[in-house]
């Protein structure tokens, strides 16, 4: 059993008692609860610092493993890590310490993908995968998925119906009107669903069981019990109705005549819940009727607006009721064949994926690839034997390695993720942190489910330690918030315990949960932090341009408080100087749930004189200058395409006019446009300007279509650059600078592309069809940095783990994206597939309950992080709150809130909430200082609630100054007069001499390629130079050839030889690996005809090559970088030594002999000098050429190593010469 210790706390610490638990316990699994803002990170770090320094218990840095979520908290870690050991070595400088910092960039610090990558190329010969895999981009993982399921697919319809029944019923089931795209969408979404899980093939047969299992009450099954589930919530949230209702009844000016009606109602609301089989729920349910409500008398004294709020409260009941009885509109029989119906389809469906993910990985292997989903489950393959419940032996060497397994950000992490984590971890050293109230990323399918089950079942930690001998784990909650003022901390307690709790946010938002202020900086003094909601009028949607009106008037309103914050010198607190100061633009980030309004903004913000830095805008590919580019790519791929070669003729690379174009048609009014054109050059007689340009053009394009075949598209996109000149025009255009920027940014996505496996024009713009057809697209290219003094506008996902001292949440009207909830098929991670039930002969779809079920999970799933979005969102302002929205039918709207705030909301009303207004409106007009309802409660927080009709007028800041002398300056005037001494400070400006002169003559960074060529090996040997041609050539375009230079063989053969796996002397064999090296880089015949196989062959069987065919470790291609006084080098300047140079270089092969000495070899492809010298001046010549390049490997070597190099070797392709230096 584990047995806890805790560590005193020291006198002169600043950590809460919390914080210091969260340090130092040890003994077991730990699960540390830490609220936003409350420093988490902080103590992680010195969790792992401290375990590394504590004298009685010295943990070594490479004992650990630190999981975190991002690879930009790895890098904060590390940083924050190494300060901290740097603080204790200047106090205590042992070796210890010394050899822990030293290790700190070894250090398992990591993302779970690098730990999973590293994990695969130390062991990669365990799952037998390629030793030179590597990771596939988004484009190519995509593009090869398709092509996958398309050949997939195509075997399958080979077949006719009657030799495959169940594939066609299937298909046509799941298939749109006109094509499969919705099938083939489905299956690609059930593979990666099944890819969410630690056995993907066991999910998917879990999930046709589901169908094929008997069931005596369907009630019973999960997608039952779910269901049952949601009509007990509409029947409560109906209760809870009613019982207000004959609240407000019995009232003394209640109507008193709808009691008896009520209470009769209300019983019989009540004795639903004494249902317990599917049937009875579905009997009594439809049985029930509503009876119409008494008629006022004419003398009865209650107040007829009391009497509408009780019939409103019944009519609500009465919908909740009717969507109970359509939750149950069958009986258990009539489900349980409807599920009977659907077992062959889901079965189809599910050996379908199994067979794309044989294929797929197949796929992925034949190319050395692999994607994110493979760096887990490969990982999780090397870690497990026939079970993941079974750890492998490499999995035990890393239980006995890493004596503690740390994990950042734990509540977002998935099922594979742990279960990786669990095969490393010994069962007693997992240390865990994380807030499972801002775990927001469920669409990647992060679980928060495993967070709360070790929150439910872990012990919280009380005193005597021995009392906690038994516990599984022990969970530590940090509550107190470092970041925020107490307003803003008060704010978010106040709506979180009314709206958040296990059925709603998944978490009870109790006083273990609730923010505990921290930070004593603040000055509790300070006035006006308090948390401001303003609500708009929305425009009415039937007015096309309503959403940009709505988002427009939010925008001012912002606009107009921010200059309003700035004009008034609104103070913030500044940590760095310890005071407080005015507001800057910096200081201020707007929130919003999802971007697509904030275009709108940027216009209104820039209207206004307020510097906006947004995250996104309206799209890449939709900006005109880089259609026109893409429409050239496409008809030089494909002429025939009219609308692309109509834009780009009508465009300013050809810039003909409508009636020019119009004359074009003309001549084949009935054919392709391009046919069209072909017949205008052969067919019209009159000469003319606009004929010459499209003359012009026409050869050109035939010209660009031969060279496209033959040239990496992002070359020949910079090539279309140059020759078209259109990258200068858009450059000169309104808003050039970043129109020019948006179309060279094509040529960095193409070069991107071509990264990959992929190539060619056609298989980049069938990409960007893909793109925009799903919705997805680049941002544009940047041209102003965030980093700049200027208001951030950023998505709440994205703020999360930051800070702003000002936030302005805005958009909070915006209804949530509940679309994937709606869709006719469904996944979920534990009821797996549903869909509805299409009858093939009749066409006509019928809903099922595995379907509804996943739905109503889904949906319910969903608000839950909606509010917990909402809480992240409010949590990153650390002095000033906005909440902004605009609310269509504000007026309407607001009494429906009051409603509810008369009462605390009901659980169905947290439920049915669609907006982030449904949760923060009804709890603030229950607020004592807001003074809106009857019901008001007593709280610290501080509210303002703003219920605006109109948004002012637009101010714009930056007013025109009147100062004459500025006047004439931007009218580019000259401006009379002097001022008194300035001529001399001009001079003495004008007059700077850099204090290092000579640091500006050489290069801070050199490649040792640079370096051999500032010695004087050339000088050497005339006889060498003699054979040496420095005259320049002719380029090879210029002359029609396509043969590869010498330089381009030499890459080659480097590209080759990096490949090979140096495991045999066979000449059949390399040749079989050189051509499956061939297919994977995908040459072209020419780099095939160039290849020397017998040259390679000749290496392999050379006495440094069966050295290296026997050695006990080979390292291909290592990169170095290394720093060296620049005195080391005679080629500089007297005065340099104390500068220092950056040495960079890639050292061809390192091996380990049969002894474990280190040596080096590097390949040369040159030609060996002519035959009139003897071997013995070849090998002088060479030598001298090349033995300071080696000496700078060797010394990189030993430097970063600290391992001496035994030998050093040159090997020349040309003649089969080794050559050992430095003997």
């Amino acid at each position: 059993m584990p047995k806890w210790t805790l560590q005193e706390k020291p006198v002169d610490v600043s950590w809460t008692d919390e914080q210091w638990q969260a340090i130092s316990l040890t003994g077991g699994n730990i699960l540390v609860a830490a609220a936003a803002g409350s420093g988490k990170t902080a103590v992680l770090v010195e969790r792992i610092v401290k375990r590394v320094i504590d004298p009685d218990d010295e943990v070594e840095m490479d004992r650990l493993l630190v999981v975190t979520f991002t690879k930009a908290a790895a890098a904060e870690m590390k940083a924050r890590i190494g300060k901290r050991i740097e603080e204790e070595l200047s106090v205590r400088p042992t070796p210890y310490l010394k050899r822990q910092y030293r290790l700190l960039n070894r250090a398992s610090i990591s993302t779970l993908h690098a730990f999973c990558s590293e994990l695969i190329r130390a062991h990669y010969y365990e799952i037998n995968v390629d030793p030179t895999i590597r990771l596939a981009n988004d484009t190519e993982r995509e593009l090869l998925k398709e092509e996958v399921l398309e050949a997939l697919l195509e075997r399958y319809y080979a077949f006719n119906k009657e030799e495959m029944p169940d594939f066609y019923t299937m298909a046509e089931a799941y298939s749109g009107d006109r094509s499969d795209t919705s099938l083939r969408t489905l299956l690609l979404q059930l593979y990666t669903r099944s890819r969410s899980h630690p056995d993907p093939d066991r999910w998917l047969e879990e999930s046709a069981r589901m169908y094929e299992q008997p069931y005596g009450d369907v009630g019973e099954s999960p997608w039952g019990k779910v269901i049952l589930e949601e009509v007990l919530s509409f029947v409560s949230g109906a209760i809870a109705n009613h019982s207000r209702g004959l609240q407000l009844a019995e009232q003394e000016d209640g109507p008193a005549f709808y009691r008896e009606r009520l209470t009769e109602e209300l019983e019989a609301l009540r004795g639903f819940t004494n249902c317990h089989t599917w049937d009875q729920w579905q009997q009594r349910l439809h049985a029930f009727t509503w009876k119409r409500l008494p008629s006022k008398k004419k003398d009865d004294p209650s107040d007829p607006q009391v009497a509408e709020r009780v019939k409103g409260l019944r009519d609500n009941s009465k919908k909740l009721v009717q969507k109970a009885q359509e939750l149950l509109m069958t009986d258990s029989k009539g489900n349980q064949m409807r599920l009977q119906q659907m077992q062959g389809r889901v079965r189809m469906l599910t050996t379908l994926v199994k067979e794309f993910a044989k294929a797929y990985r197949e796929e992925k292997a034949e190319r050395s690839l692999m994607d994110f989903d493979d760096l887990e489950h490969f990982a999780l393959d090397i870690l497990s034997e026939q079970s993941i419940a079974e750890p492998s032996a490499i999995a035990r060497q890393y239980k006995a390695r890493f004596q503690e397994v740390l994990t950042d950000e734990y509540q977002d992490t998935n099922q594979v993720q742990e279960a990786i984590l669990q095969l490393v971890a010994n069962g007693e050293n997992r240390f865990m942190v994380g807030d499972v109230k801002q775990s927001i990323y469920r669409f990647r399918l992060a679980e928060p489910g495993l967070f709360i089950e070790k929150q439910t079942t872990y012990e919280k930690l009380a005193f005597p330690l021995d009392t906690l001998s038994e516990a599984k784990g022990i969970r530590i909650d940090l509550a107190h918030n470092f970041r925020s003022r107490k307003e803003v901390l008060d704010a978010v307690n106040y709506v979180f315990a009314e709206t958040m709790d296990k059925h709603v946010g998944e978490v009870e938002y109790d006083q273990t949960q609730a923010l505990q202020y921290g930070n004593q900086d603040y000055r509790k003094e300070d006035e006006g932090y308090d948390v401001h909601v303003a609500l708009v009028e929305k425009e009415d949607e039937e007015n096309t341009s309503g959403f940009e009106l709505s988002a427009e008037k939010e925008a001012k309103w912002t606009a107009n408080k921010i200059n309003e914050l700035r004009e008034s010198g609104y103070l913030v607190y500044d940590k760095k100087q310890n005071h407080m100061r005015p507001i800057e633009y910096r200081d201020i980030t707007i929130l919003m749930r999802s971007l697509p309004s904030a275009p709108v903004f940027v216009d209104v913000f820039k209207k206004a004189g307020i510097p906006l830095f947004s995250d996104r805008d309206e799209g890449y590919f939709r900006h005109v200058e880089v259609q026109i580019m893409l429409s050239l790519l496409k008809i030089i791929d494909n002429p025939f395409q009219d609308i692309p070669l109509a834009s780009v003729l009508r465009s300013p690379i050809v810039g003909l006019k409508d009636d020019e174009l119009a004359s074009i048609r003309l001549h084949d009014q009935d054919g392709f446009f391009y046919e069209a054109l072909q017949a205008t050059l052969m067919n019209e007689k009159k000469k003319s300007e606009w004929m010459e340009r499209l003359t012009h053009f026409n050869k050109q394009l035939q010209n660009w279509r031969t060279r496209a075949r033959t040239t990496a598209i992002s070359t020949f996109i910079w090539e279309l650059f140059t020759e078209t000149g259109y990258d200068v025009f858009v450059g000169g255009l309104p808003g050039g600078k970043q129109r020019q920027a948006n179309v060279r940014a094509l040529y960095d996505r193409a070069k991107a592309f071509e990264d990959t496996s992929f190539r060619g024009i056609f298989r980049f713009l069938r990409f960007v069809e893909r793109m925009e057809d799903q919705g997805d697209d680049f941002e544009s290219a940047r041209t102003v940095s965030e980093q700049e003094n200027v208001v951030r506008l950023m998505s709440i996902h994205k703020s999360k783990g930051l800070e702003f001292p000002v936030v302005f949440v805005v958009d909070m009207w915006k209804q949530f994206n509940l679309m994937d909830t709606r869709r006719q098929t469904q996944i979920h991670q534990t009821l797996g597939f549903g869909s509805t039930y299409l009858d093939i002969e009749r066409r006509v779809k019928y809903p099922t309950m595995a379907e509804t079920a996943i739905k109503k999970l889904q949906e319910r799933e969903q608000i839950s992080e909606e509010l917990r979005v909402l809480y992240v969102a409010l949590t990153r302002a650390k002095e000033k709150l906005f909440l902004l929205g605009s609310v269509k039918d504000r007026e309407a709207k607001m009494e429906v809130w009051m409603e509810q705030a008369e009462s605390s909301l009901s659980l169905h009303e947290r439920k049915q909430a669609r907006r982030f207004f449904d949760w923060v409106v009804p709890v603030v007009l229950q607020h004592e200082g807001v003074n809106r309802v009857s019901n008001k409660k007593q709280h610290p927080s501080k509210w303002t609630l703003d219920d605006l009709v109109e948004v002012p007028t637009l101010a714009l800041t930056q007013p025109q100054s009147t100062n004459p002398t500025v006047q004439l300056l931007k009218q580019l005037e000259r401006v009379d007069g002097r001022t008194a001494g300035m001529e001399s400070e001009v001079e003495r400006r004008l007059a700077f001499h850099y204090l290092y002169p000579e640091a500006t003559k050489t290069a801070a960074k050199q490649s040792v390629t640079e370096l051999k060529q500032k010695t004087n090996w050339h000088s050497l040997n005339d006889t060498y130079q003699k054979n040496a041609s420095h005259s320049i050539k002719e380029p090879r375009f210029l002359k029609g050839e396509q043969k590869l230079s010498s330089t381009e063989k030499g890459s080659l053969m480097h590209r080759i030889m990096q490949r090979l796996s140096f495991q045999t002397s066979d000449p059949s064999h390399i040749k079989q690996e050189i051509e499956a090296i061939s297919n994977r880089l995908s040459l072209n015949q020419e780099e095939r005809r160039v290849i020397s196989y017998q040259r390679i062959i000749e290496f392999h069987q050379s006495s440094v090559g069966t050295r290296l065919l026997h050695a006990k470790k080979v390292k291909k291609e290592v990169p170095f970088s290394y720093i060296q006084p620049k005195g080391r080098f005679s080629s500089y300047e007297e005065g340099a030594e104390d500068d220092g140079v950056l040495i960079r270089g890639i050292i061809d092969v390192l091996w380990w002999d049969k002894n474990g000495e280190l040596c080096l070899l590097d390949y040369k492809t040159d030609r060996i000098p002519s035959s009139s010298l003897d071997k013995q001046e070849v090998e002088k010549v060479l030598k001298e050429r090349y033995e300071h390049q080696i000496a700078y490997y060797k010394q990189a070597i030993e430097t970063i190593w600290r391992v001496p190099v035994k030998e050093c070797w040159l090997y020349f392709f040309d003649g089969g010469m080794d050559i050992q230096l430095f003997k």
